[in-house]
């Protein structure tokens, strides 16, 4: 899956880049950023309890915090120094029995930095 198109902004180091978490993977404003420090900033679209991780070059295991329904929580700390050039995966790793995750249900978008 791949996001939308990014609004203004969305490329500068230092932004804030929205993801819309819903039950079905989270949604980004953009599938292409700059190298660069970003904070994303997630917020619960969805009815389940959720979370971004992101995986990519420079990248691995960084995730929010959970949000429930209509919540929010900012993923922040090393990612901000480390987004390269590559693809990266953003996915929800909230797991529940007996599936195995919200990632293996197809919650999980591709972007590109670069």
């Amino acid at each position: 899956m791949r996001a939308p198109r990014a609004g203004a902004g969305s490329d500068q180091a230092g932004s804030t880049v929205q993801v819309a978490a819903k039950d079905v993977g989270p949604t980004l404003p953009t599938d292409t950023s700059s190298p660069g420090e970003y904070t994303f900033q997630t917020t619960n679209d969805g009815s389940a309890t959720h979370a971004i991780e992101v995986d990519g070059p420079g990248v691995e295991d960084e995730k929010s915090d959970t949000a429930g329904p209509g919540g929010t929580a900012p993923l922040t700390g090393t990612l901000q120094q480390t987004l390269q050039q590559g693809d990266s995966t953003m996915y929800c790793p909230v797991e529940y029995c007996p599936v195995d995750g919200h990632r293996a249900m197809g919650a999980e978008t591709t972007f590109t930095v670069g």
